[in-house]
């Protein structure tokens, strides 16, 4: 199983100079968590699209076979390239892998997903809530790990 990537996104929550141990399992849990979260945000994505282009490509075919153009695959092909163009936005496996070639400034999910991680990431630092959840998390987990 190859290891997880490190994640230079953002900041950690936890911004202390030195951590223990088990803080840095407990950073590492939290990112595998985000990414848990991210993936299943962008399945949602790619299966509500894939939702709609099935029945929206079955009706392109029609109208070409239907069409008398010398180009009856057209608007089916332009589907296919829509397609494309929502795989590349959605970008399903980014945390498990950097590609060569992909295109940090791009704009995809992930860029939507980042800001969401940076206002948490600041509402935690300001304390509250987000901070006692994630405070009172860590606490429930350390002490099933210990038992």
């Amino acid at each position: 199983m190859p290891e997880s990537p490190k994640d230079e996104r953002t900041p950690e929550l936890d911004t202390s100079a030195e951590r223990t141990p088990l803080e840095e399992q407990n950073a590492g849990h939290w990112q595998l968590f985000g990414d848990l979260l991210a993936f299943q945000f962008k399945l949602v994505l790619d299966a509500t699209r894939d939702l709609f282009l099935s029945p929206i490509s079955i009706i392109a075919a029609v109208v070409g076979f239907l069409s008398r153009s010398e180009n009856p695959g057209r608007y089916f092909y332009q589907l296919l390239e829509l397609g494309h163009e929502t795989d590349r936005w959605i970008n399903l496996f980014g945390a498990g892998s950097k590609q060569p070639g992909d295109d940090p400034t791009a704009i995809s999910s992930d860029t939507y997903l980042r800001k969401v991680e940076n206002v948490v990431k600041t509402h935690y630092q300001k304390g509250g809530l987000v901070k006692n959840l994630k405070d009172s998390t860590d606490e429930v987990i350390d002490k099933i790990r210990k038992d």
